[in-house]
Order: structure tokens, then C-alpha cells, then sequence
């Protein structure tokens, strides 16, 4: 933060890019350990380990994937990429960006039932539509507001949201299939161990 305010948009976006590969490796790894490919483990998806250990990593690193974007356009930006209202990058490269996190958001709250990583990245979907659609020229450069950006935004926020609720709905029904498998093993005397 201390150099993305002193406008060192490079170093920030190296810092960040480091930082965020610091942060996917715990995630990668407390995710792993937490909750198998579609919850199929009978406690995963509602854990302690989870609440405490990966929401706030999947939180942080949700956040560091849309901060990198955003530190690499304002670097790219400061090298002179500029369209005319002095805003970095281009309505495609948004596009391009909200779709990508948008995605990865997808598959990771319907594979991995991580509602905490579907959440942050709907809020910063959010805050992209309602920068492209609410005129304030202290915030954004009003000529440069693009519709088009701000409808993707909203229908990937929809796209996430609905991600979220399928692997919420995946990880309920394998959370209580692994129940009912516990209770009958148990019911025939086969030790849980």
C-alpha cells in the first residue's frame, strides 16, 4: 500500500505479485487439506479448520488477485498507456479482468465450496459495475464510464453468486450423504476410524 500511494506502481505490482504468490501456496495448501475436489469429505465443508484457517487466506487472496490486476494496469498506465480521459488500460482489458476473476471465483466456489473467495469477489464486481455506471468525476473520469463493462460486471457478480449457491448445494448433499454412510457403517458395527 505504502507504494501504490507513493505511486511506485511497478514495485507495487511486484510486491503484489510476489505477495499474491506467497498466499496462493498457503491457499493451495489449507484448501487441499480442508475440503477434497466437490467437498466429498463428510465434514469439510462446514470445519472449524476452515472457518479459521482458509476464509480469511481465501479472503486475502481473493483480494490480492483483483489488487494485482489493479496494480498492473495502473503500472502499465504510468508508462504512458492511456487512453484520452487519462485512464489506464482499455474497456476490453476490463472485460478481460472481470471475466478472469470472475471465473476463477466460479469454479472455485462450485468445486471447493469456498463461499468466502465467491463473496470478496462479488463485492469487488461490484464495485466495478458501480464505478462504470454512477457518474462521479472525482472517482472516474465520466467520458470514460463504459455500459458494457458495467452489464458484465453485473452478470458475473450473478455468475458468482450462483456458483456459490450450486457448490453450497454440492457440499450440503455430500455433507449429508457422508452422514447417512457414517450412520449405516456405524448401525453394522464397522469401526470409524
Amino acid at each position: 500500500m505504502p507504494l501504490f500511494a507513493a505511486e511506485l506502481f511497478g514495485w507495487s505490482c511486484l510486491l503484489s505479485a510476489v505477495f499474491l504468490w506467497v498466499s496462493l501456496g498457503a491457499y493451495a495448501t489449507l484448501t487441499a487439506a480442508a475440503a477434497p475436489l466437490c467437498c466429498a469429505r463428510a465434514g469439510a465443508p462446514f470445519s472449524c479448520h476452515r472457518l479459521v484457517y482458509v476464509a480469511p487466506v481465501a479472503a486475502n487472496v481473493s483480494w490480492l488477485v483483483v489488487v494485482s490486476a489493479s496494480n498492473f494496469m495502473m503500472w502499465v498506465g504510468a508508462d504512458g498507456r492511456q487512453d484520452e480521459y487519462g485512464v489506464a488500460g482499455n474497456p476490453g482489458s476490463a472485460l478481460l479482468v472481470v471475466a478472469g476473476v470472475a471465473l476463477l471465483a466460479c469454479a472455485l466456489a462450485f468445486l471447493y465450496c469456498d463461499l468466502v473467495w465467491a463473496t470478496v469477489t462479488a463485492w469487488s464486481l461490484a464495485g466495478v459495475c458501480r464505478m462504470q455506471t454512477v457518474a462521479d468525476a472525482a472517482r472516474f473520469p465520466v467520458g470514460a464510464l463504459n455500459p458494457t463493462v458495467a452489464a458484465v460486471s453485473g452478470f458475473c457478480i450473478a455468475l458468482v453468486a450462483a456458483s456459490a449457491a450450486a457448490g453450497l448445494g454440492v457440499a450440503v448433499v455430500g455433507w449429508h450423504s457422508g452422514r447417512r454412510a457414517a450412520g449405516s457403517l456405524e448401525a453394522m458395527g464397522v469401526p470409524l476410524e
